[in-house]
């Protein structure tokens, strides 16, 4: 089985040395938790990799993405230049606005199936979708997600607030959680690869997430 580097210090150690590749996988939790954070860094490393991401925007603007990045010292728009990210705004048109974006969806349109067309000309190994909450998209439509990225080889992250029928559909979940200022991750289902069924804590520093171990 083909692997990935998940780009999260310390978590491919706990999934038997990395992400399956051409797998679907579902990071839940409550609003700061980490999420995007986690998709970011997963985005970036594909790019030391030498693998292309498409980043799926759908709660915020790609300029905010940006900015939300540099405070981390990512910088997502050299990413772009280098052509290793491209990232789909689909959080304008939610909100009644016209985008500037080289990639953004309008009415009308279908996000999911624009983020997959984006990744096959692009030839991405990887696929965020941050978030698949505000998509209002159901089971049916992350199966048939899935089942396209696993076609092409590409592996897929796709947050989610609270969880829901996408994760009976996913390959794997990461849950995150916080309480105070003790933050844990646990991986409550991973098909088809050994993973560890503690919680781990982790910290979000100017570097990202870093799990440690139990």
């Amino acid at each position: 089985m083909e692997r990935i580097r998940s780009g999260i210090h310390g978590l491919d150690e706990l999934v038997d040395g990395g992400l399956p590749q051409g797998r679907a996988f579902v990071v839940k939790g409550a609003p700061g938790s980490g999420k995007s954070i986690f998709s970011m860094q997963f985005a970036l490393r594909g790019g030391t990799e030498g693998e292309k991401t498409v980043f799926l925007t759908t709660e915020h603007s790609p300029k905010k993405l940006r900015e939300d990045a540099l405070s981390l010292g990512w910088n997502l728009s050299s990413a772009e230049r280098r052509g290793e990210l491209a990232i789909i705004d689909a959080a304008s048109i939610r909100a009644g606005k016209p985008s500037s974006e080289e990639h953004s969806v309008l009415r009308g349109d279908d996000a999911l199936d624009i983020a997959l067309r984006v990744a096959r000309r692009l030839g991405a190994k990887r696929l965020v979708v941050d978030t698949w909450s505000a998509l209002g998209a159901d089971r049916r439509e992350f199966s048939k997600l899935a089942h396209a990225a696993a076609e092409a080889g590409i592996t897929v992250i796709a947050t989610s607030e609270c969880g829901g029928e996408e994760e009976a559909a996913a390959d794997g979940v990461f849950e995150l959680s916080r309480d105070g200022d003790s933050r844990m991750l646990s991986i409550p289902k991973m098909r088809g690869t050994r993973h560890s069924l503690a919680a781990h804590k982790f910290g979000i520093s100017e570097k990202g997430i870093a799990v440690e171990r139990a």
